[in-house]
């Protein structure tokens, strides 16, 4: 399977003209073009590449992008030069596998048994609401039980802050470090708690002052089931066109931020 034939089907569901401005995604590295092996990751970290390398793999498709900063120089001990001199190319879905139907959010709402949301309403300049999505549930459910979900599905929550014994009807959730979506959560949906990751200390006393409860899931917590998703799309899809593609879900994406 030709890697513009991938491209186009991960494009199927999320298009690259759902990308945000700063963001890079697509074929960032385009070392091979026949493709019989994938390697989904959420990140392309050293151990991700020599993982992949080991397997032989054809082409990565990552979340985050392996090159997102300008870059001045690419040295021989880099993750790029090592794909690059392995034949691997790297296929990134950012930004549009947070927008699109079924990506991170949506799949992260089906998970702590939540049902299906909305995108979020967002009139803050440079700020898109599409990134979150707001659940609106028909009768009220505690902060606990949903901390609870949250805890079963992301093995730890970094922070909660608001009234724990609350209940809530209205639910605004962005999957990765969606801090920027908590005024027009609070605003403009009228969100009672925001769920995300990344959050800072003075946002979260801004969220407080407005009512306005939060759960910090953790940015890879709330992201690490993209490679499950992913993978599971992938297949699903090769399989209906009858193409003989192996996917492989890494196993060594790990945290970089330890909880203890």
């Amino acid at each position: 399977m030709k890697i513009n034939e991938i491209a186009k089907l991960i494009e199927r569901n999320f298009p690259l003209s759902l990308a945000e401005p700063w963001d890079h995604c697509g074929i960032q590295i385009g070392a091979c073009d026949e493709i019989n092996s994938v390697y989904v990751a959420l990140d392309i970290t050293p151990e991700v590449a020599d993982d992949a390398i080991s397997k032989g793999v054809d082409l990565i498709v990552s979340h985050h992008p392996v090159i997102f900063e300008p870059v001045d120089r690419i040295l021989k001990e880099s993750v790029v030069m090592k794909l690059i001199k392995a034949g691997i190319s790297v296929y990134t879905t950012h930004t549009p596998f947070d927008i699109g139907d079924g990506g991170n959010n949506d799949y992260f709402i089906k998970n702590i048994g939540l049902p299906a949301g909305e995108p979020l309403k967002c009139t803050k300049d440079g700020v898109r609401g599409e990134l979150g999505r707001i659940v609106v549930l028909q009768e009220p459910i505690g902060i606990e039980e949903i901390l609870q979900r949250v805890k079963q599905i992301s093995g730890t929550v970094h922070a909660v802050s608001g009234d724990i014994n609350r209940r809530v009807r209205r639910i605004g959730i962005c999957t990765g470090a969606g801090a920027e979506l908590i005024e027009p959560a609070r605003l403009e949906n009228d969100c009672e708690l925001f769920i995300t990751g990344d959050i800072k200390y003075h946002q979260a006393q801004d969220a407080l002052a407005m009512g306005l409860s939060l759960i910090d899931a953790t940015h890879y917590h709330m992201e690490k089931s993209f490679i499950k998703n992913m993978a599971g799309y992938l297949r699903d899809n090769m399989q209906a066109m009858q193409e003989d593609v192996k996917i492989y879900e890494s196993t060594v994406n790990i945290d970089p931020l330890i909880i203890r």
